[in-house]
């Protein structure tokens, strides 16, 4: 516990009452009830300085182990000993998790005595890919695809993403991406997102940043981590790469439609159509498909841009 880094409470005292006694002596290995919450032996109990979280519910375990700080200690494999305090990430998504179908049960100043009947968690858990930024903002429904095999979860505001998850937005969803970096992804609607990498480093042989889009609109904006930093945006039928600029584009039927808000960005072909490349500026639109040449670069007006805008505008 003492390398895990993670935070931990408890309050110096022991399970037993001393005289005089309110109601009976103490015991251990026994529900403890405070306003009216109950919470049992073993039980995973959660929170942060906002307040603590028993849901109650074995299928809560899988999701403490998404919760990871964006620059963990180094923990011997393979086991991870934590406190089971898990911070907002884990309360917001046990928060998700109950609201579609888990009772959820909250109070604001249990956590000593829960801590009582359950002091700490000890698991094995993979930890996943690094944490490259949250979610700044969120209209209707989005949901991860876990990279370390746990399932599917609904997000939050605020909750962590890392490399190798898959982002999905519902019909009814946009979602807005804080970026480590200082960059943020808008996705618009029926927009599927997978997280490759994110580049942090100004070495030499550092990959550029990149997202895979297999569907629906995602609005881009780069801040340029240091001179060399690229970031990319890959479909299946081209790779916008930038190294900074603001640009939207829509993946749907086989084709990719950029269009460049403010800075360039080069777009390439893939596969049969690698040798095909563009750079557009700002005011600039192309699309790159699959199966066909790529559209001539023309000046898009000013219903289109305001309707592609209006698709990736979360807030």
């Amino acid at each position: 516990m003492m390398h895990a880094a993670r935070p931990r409470w408890r309050r110096p005292g022991r399970a037993l009452s001393r005289l005089p006694y309110r109601n009976g002596t103490g015991e251990i290995n026994a529900p403890v009830a405070v306003g009216g919450m109950e919470v049992l032996p073993a039980e995973i109990v959660t929170g942060d300085e906002d307040g603590v979280l028993a849901p109650g519910d074995d299928r809560n375990l899988a999701l403490c182990r998404r919760y990871e700080p964006a620059d963990p200690a180094p923990v011997p494999p393979p086991v991870r000993c934590t406190s089971i305090t898990g911070g907002n990430a884990v309360r917001r998504r046990m928060k998700a998790q109950a609201s579609g179908g888990t009772h959820m049960r909250r109070h604001w100043f249990i956590a000593a005595l829960a801590l009582i009947a359950f002091p700490t968690l000890c698991v094995a858990a993979p930890a996943g890919g690094d944490v490259i930024g949250t979610v700044a903002a969120l209209v209707g429904t989005a949901s991860v695809r876990l990279a370390d095999g746990g399932g599917e979860a609904t997000l939050s505001v605020n909750d962590a993403l890392r490399e190798g998850e898959v982002v999905r937005t519902a019909a009814d969803g946009r979602l807005k991406i804080a970026l480590r970096d200082g960059s943020t992804l808008s996705l618009g609607s029926g927009t599927e997102l997978t997280l490759e990498h994110l580049s942090l480093s100004a070495g030499a042989t550092e990959q550029p940043s990149l997202f895979t889009q297999v569907d629906g609109f995602v609005r881009a904006a780069v801040v340029p981590l240091h001179p060399r930093a690229g970031f990319e945006i890959a479909t299946p039928s081209s790779v916008a790469a930038v190294r900074g600029t603001d640009w939207i584009q829509q993946y749907t039927d086989g084709a990719a439609e950029i269009f460049v808000e403010r800075g360039s960005v080069q777009i390439t072909g893939v596969q049969a159509r690698a040798s095909e490349q563009v750079v557009l500026q700002a005011g600039e639109g192309v699309t790159f498909s699959k199966i066909a040449p790529h559209t001539p670069v023309i000046r898009w007006g000013a219903a289109k841009i305001a309707a592609y805008e209006a698709a990736t505008r979360v807030r």
